[in-house]
């Protein structure tokens, strides 16, 4: 009994003396008058996640648009490239070539329709037609141009 007794009055003085963590946490309290606050309260960590929430809900639909636009384009360029590309491969393979449908450009995603049918004659020239081609949710509309299959965008259109 006697050595819980002194063990208690040792604790109490060291840490009264302010040599350990804690007794220095309480000497700088009761100095200010305040307690020394370690980690956030939950009000404080509510307020920052509907900050956080609204902000993504500004952000994200502008994300989601933009990487659409951004993939869209990317149809484009990959249709006007093969369809400009048409005319050397015509030439340096001494063929004409007639097309109905996309199914010879290879296109990455999509179908596409021309109207009248693409002619590219075996000397380089190309006669000029319309294509539709065909995206999951767009409609993108092409005018193909003579001598050089000089690709035009006309209109897009949301499906």
């Amino acid at each position: 009994m006697q050595t819980s007794v002194t063990c208690r009055l040792f604790n109490q003085g060291f840490m009264s003396q302010g040599s350990g963590v804690q007794g220095t946490a309480k000497k700088s309290a009761a100095k200010t008058g305040v307690a020394k606050q370690l980690g956030f309260t939950l009000i404080e960590l509510l307020v920052v996640l509907v900050l956080l929430g609204l902000v993504l809900s500004l952000t994200v639909p502008n994300v989601v648009s933009w990487l659409e636009g951004r993939e869209r384009s990317s149809r484009i360029e990959e249709f006007t490239a093969k369809v400009q590309h048409l005319p050397l491969k015509a030439s340096t393979s001494n063929q004409s070539m007639l097309l109905f449908d996309g199914s010879e450009l290879n296109l990455d995603a999509g179908r596409v329709s021309f109207s009248p049918a693409l002619e590219v004659l075996a000397n380089g020239y190309c006669k000029g037609a319309s294509a539709i081609l065909y995206e999951s949710n767009y409609e993108l509309e092409f005018a193909i141009s003579a001598p050089f299959c000089s690709v035009r965008l006309l209109k897009s259109t949301r499906v």
